[in-house]
């Protein structure tokens, strides 16, 4: 009896071990960005979380002060890129979302179209922005491979309108069909445009703060 009950005991352990570590998170879990508010009192880390072959990868992103005490606001699944971007000192831009980190925690298990991270231009597509005093500046890979060369809203305005003041040249080379195509960018109270011809439109959110970043890390323009 007494080897029974031992056996009965180990068994009921063994139980208790294999339910806890089901339950637990057996995710892996990768710092990828850790971005400081300039001012210092706070820092986003993003995590690339992979649970096995059976899930799609996850981005979550820790909002973190000054003493490393973080929590989570923001977690995005069918994600496997890190952008994270301080709009200002209560606003921050994680992949898809700008989030009040005060008040706002995203999770989400599709992409919003509006703010999708499109992936359409490829190997095969070069981009360049040139600025008017022709100052050429190209684009990587891993900056132009989240830009989307369509933008939204599209409608006719008047060539002599404030919009033909232009402040760069968005030209996309497409090296497979040998051709290329150029807009004017304009930037223009937190917003941006494509113009060509005599045909606008204003980039959507995320193209607008991809290529705010790149601007701005590269001293291209100043946002002030």
């Amino acid at each position: 009896m007494k080897i029974i009950g031992e056996i009965g005991l180990l068994f009921c352990f063994l139980i208790i071990i294999t339910f806890k570590g089901c339950t637990g998170d057996l995710c892996s879990r990768d710092l990828m960005e850790s971005v400081k508010l300039p001012n210092g009192d706070y820092t986003i880390k993003t995590y690339l979380r992979n649970c096995g072959a059976t899930t799609d990868f996850e981005i979550a992103a820790d909002l973190c002060d000054k003493n490393d005490k973080c929590k989570n606001i923001y977690s995005g699944y069918h994600e496997s890129v890190s952008f994270v971007y301080w709009i200002d000192n209560d606003n921050v831009f994680i992949n898809q979302k700008t989030l009040n980190i005060h008040k706002d925690k995203y999770n989400g298990y599709d992409y919003d179209d509006a703010f999708r991270l499109w992936r359409n231009i490829g190997y095969y597509k070069e981009m360049y922005l040139i600025s008017r005093d022709n100052n050429e500046y190209k684009l990587d890979e891993l900056e132009a491979d989240y830009i989307d060369e369509i933008a939204t809203s599209v409608f006719t305005f008047n060539k002599s309108n404030s919009f033909n003041d232009y402040d760069f040249t968005f030209k996309i080379v497409d090296l497979e069909k040998k051709s290329t195509d150029e807009y004017l960018l304009k930037i223009d109270d937190n917003k941006m445009y494509l113009i060509n011809g005599d045909k606008m439109s204003k980039l959507n959110r995320t193209d607008y703060e991809y290529l705010k970043k790149i601007m701005v890390t590269n001293n291209l323009y100043n946002f002030n």
